[in-house]
């Protein structure tokens, strides 16, 4: 007995509908999109003004503070020993000693950051870390940074 298979006929996409249906819907999202005019919305902030709705809101320059707004305070020190902090000219650690103990009474929150020249002493770096723990920021978050001069 011969079987025979019977062949299966591949379906057709009609394409064309497809792409009469896409030109369409491009015309339509064409016809009906709106572009920005510029000059319309200066003449809305003008009927705006006209109304007496203009908003000036304050700049950071106007609100006046005695809280340190800055996390770190900067103390900057040289390859010769010479100390800045926050650009104020430090001459000795004891002098450092008070102005850090005067921040950090005048915020708890307050944080100083090292910058130190490469080539500064080890020794002089010791006693800054020192007079840091005696003014009672801890080391482990004090971050250190060594400018190295190419």
């Amino acid at each position: 007995m011969k079987i025979s298979a019977t062949k299966r006929k591949t379906p057709d996409v009609p394409i064309l509908p497809m792409v009469d249906l896409l030109s369409i819907l491009l015309v339509f999202f064409i016809v009906t999109s709106e572009f920005k005019d510029s000059k319309k919305e200066e003449s809305e902030q003008e009927s705006a003004e006209k109304l007496g709705l203009v908003i000036d809101l304050p700049t950071t320059k106007e609100m006046k503070t005695t809280v340190v707004t800055t996390d770190f305070s900067k103390l900057v020190v040289s390859a010769e020993g010479v100390m800045q902090l926050d650009s104020v000219d430090v001459e000795s650690m004891d002098e450092l000693l008070l102005i850090l103990k005067s921040y950090k009474i005048r915020n708890q929150k307050q944080k100083v950051e090292l910058l130190a020249d490469q080539k500064l002493p080890l020794q002089k770096l010791l006693n800054i870390w020192d007079t840091l723990t005696k003014a009672g920021f801890d080391i482990g978050e004090t971050p250190t940074r060594l400018s190295i001069k190419k």
